[in-house]
């Protein structure tokens, strides 16, 4: 899951902007500044991709399903143009 997310972060960050990865209040937080604001809805939905290339769009979906499957709690912000996606502990 770890991997999926930061992999996503790279992929979808602006050119040489700082990725974080932090405990913020028992949650695991992934952020990165992305290239224009996002909706969040469909951003978690299976085949969904920005840049509609060289993706298989299940990334974030992958990663949703599985912390649904195992019960773990999970969040995602876009404040601006940064995306943050958090992982309760």
């Amino acid at each position: 899951v770890l991997s999926n997310l930061i992999s996503n972060a790279v992929k979808y960050s602006e050119p040489n902007s700082v990725i974080s990865i932090d405990i913020k209040n028992d949650w695991l937080c992934v952020a990165n500044v992305t290239h224009s604001e996002v909706d969040l809805k469909p951003l978690m939905d299976i085949k969904f991709d920005l840049n509609k290339e060289d993706s298989h769009g299940l990334g974030l979906y992958i990663i949703k399903t599985l912390l649904k499957n195992y019960g773990i709690d999970y969040a995602a912000e876009n404040n601006e143009r940064t995306f943050v996606f958090k992982i309760k502990l």
